[in-house]
């Protein structure tokens, strides 16, 4: 299905719109953090997290001029926002291995109280199977699929034939790089190179404070997991292969760049958690 010795193409900041389609507990506060620093402030437009849905309303009626000026548009949302613009426009994402997401998701409801499931599932003490059997919330089957297939609102439990070939589909026509949250640094050199960014340093932001591993989560826990997200499973291990070539593909500069890049980024780490334990 990879497209072979394909060169990723370069985006033209003063003409095109970068879509960065955030999917949930994917890294997506990190790299709001990053994508901050390389546009101006009146040229992004995001979503809000909690009503992501009335912010692409807003947008979609915004007057052809007003949506012109934005270069960035980011957060959580539906696939097809690029047909409300008129520019050339480009998505980036990052895909997480489907596991470590919807576990990482069920801590997240746990510990974050205004979350809408929060009290459901506190107050049925429903362990992570109970939530899966339940189709209690799509983010728990086959969401990133889901999401960049653009099958969002589809039923639990009810895939479209044809939502894993569309989902492949849009990447290959629309995603010039797709990361992934386990292979950040390397996803982040490629989109970097892709974008003309300066140079995107980081620390890691809103992660869990709950870190569950594979060891301590239970065989019929992992095999509901896998049954209820095979086609996130077959999804991450395409674009995990995806992001190989493309690594192939830039060449033995690759390596260089990324070792510099950790080089800094590391003292950037370092000099950021002193000066935010010295306030």
């Amino acid at each position: 299905m990879l497209n072979q010795r394909k060169r990723i193409p370069y985006l033209d900041k003063k003409r095109d719109t970068l879509i960065f389609f955030h999917l949930p507990k994917t890294g997506g506060t990190t790299m709001h953090a990053i994508l901050r620093r390389q546009y101006r402030s009146e040229t992004i437009f995001r979503t809000n997290p909690e009503e992501h849905w009335e912010s692409l309303r807003i947008f979609r009626e915004l007057s052809e001029k007003e949506k012109s000026k934005y270069r960035l548009i980011t957060g959580h949302m539906r696939f097809g926002i690029h047909e409300d613009i008129k520019n050339p426009s480009f998505y980036i994402t990052f895909l997480r291995d489907p596991i470590q997401r919807i576990v990482s998701y069920y801590y997240y409801i746990l510990s974050y109280r205004n979350h809408y499931l929060h009290q459901e599932i506190k107050s049925k003490n429903m362990s992570l199977i109970d939530v899966l059997e339940s189709g209690i919330a799509r983010e728990f089957e086959n969401s990133q699929t889901r999401r960049i297939a653009g099958y969002a609102r589809t039923p639990y439990g009810c895939p479209p034939d044809d939502m894993f070939e569309l989902a492949i589909d849009h990447i290959e026509k629309y995603f010039p790089v797709i990361g992934l949250t386990e292979r950040f640094d390397e996803s982040l050199i490629l989109m970097s190179n892709f974008c003309r960014w300066k140079l995107p340093y980081y620390t890691k932001l809103n992660t869990g404070k709950i870190k569950p591993t594979r060891q301590n989560i239970s065989d019929e826990t992992l095999d509901t997991i896998k049954k209820f997200n095979e086609l996130d499973i077959q999804l991450y291990e395409y674009a995990n292969r995806k992001l190989e070539q493309q690594i192939l593909d830039f060449g033995p500069a690759f390596l260089t760049q990324m070792k510099m890049f950790r080089a800094v980024n590391n003292a950037y780490s370092i000099v950021h958690s002193f000066r935010h334990r010295a306030r």
